[in-house]
């Protein structure tokens, strides 16, 4: 009996060993600024240090966000050179304020994510969700820009919009609900109407891209909102572990190097 409880213990202590985590580091506002893109060796320096900043000795799952105003603040206004910067620097997804939707490369490292806003035509660099797998934990993503985007930006007259934002919110949580562990909103939707979605929705965390702090709520004990300005030195890193079949979510913020 003795020996029985012994090797129990082992097997638990191993299995616990065994869990999964995902760091999903967000990116608000990062300054990417003229003399950094068409500087190689600053630019070689920047994709150093964040690679640096994310890396992590414990998991090797990463996901990468950049969000809101990226270049338009340093007066570098152009899609394609958004999109080069962004491909060269490592992001999974990116929701930008300050791109204007002309310009839809076929083949990309990253994909920009956007709900509300898309061409007529498909197209594999934007897309309205995205379901990322690693080891066993599934993420769903979306994202929804304000109705007030496309009065600061000079969009693309054939671009769709819709800006019924708890309808858009409403379809795609009952797309990636039934396929995902965790449902996650990237917005510029203001904090109090993000609220009230959550209220009404399963989603997981929100990762704000319009909140001017940095800053972290957990809400109806069930999301995460989470907001951070990296043009301040630093980003927010969400960490998804799984272990012993449960799921838990940890929020805090890292310095870059």
């Amino acid at each position: 009996m003795k020996y029985l409880i012994i090797i129990a213990i082992l097997l638990c202590s191993t299995f616990s060993l065994f869990s999964q985590i995902i760091d999903i580091n967000f990116f608000n506002e990062i300054s990417l600024s003229q003399k950094i893109i068409k500087n190689d060796s600053i630019f070689t320096d920047l994709k150093f240090n964040l690679n640096s900043a994310i890396s992590d000795t414990i998991t090797t799952n990463e996901i990468s966000i950049f969000t809101g105003k990226i270049l338009k603040k340093n007066n570098v206004v152009n899609d394609s050179l958004i999109i080069e910067t962004l491909e060269n620097l490592p992001v999974t997804f990116s929701c930008p304020t300050d791109y204007f939707f002309d310009y839809f490369p076929e083949i990309t490292n990253f994909k920009l994510l956007s709900s509300n806003i898309y061409p007529e035509r498909k197209n594999s660099f934007l897309v309205k969700n995205s379901i990322i797998e690693m080891d066993s934990i599934r993420l769903g993503f979306f994202s929804i820009y304000t109705p007030d985007f496309t009065v600061k930006n000079e969009i693309n007259q054939s671009m769709n919009m819709e800006f019924d934002i708890f309808t858009i919110a409403e379809k795609q949580v009952q797309l990636l609900s039934p396929k995902c562990d965790l449902v996650i909103m990237l917005t510029s939707v203001p904090k109090f109407i993000v609220k009230d979605i959550c209220s009404k929705y399963q989603i997981d965390a929100v990762l704000s891209f319009d909140y001017k702090k940095t800053y972290h709520e957990f809400w109806n004990n069930k999301t995460d909102f989470c907001s951070v300005i990296s043009s301040k030195g630093k980003f927010g890193q969400l960490r998804i572990k799984k272990a012993n079949g449960k799921i838990t979510k940890k929020w805090k913020l890292k310095k870059f190097k």
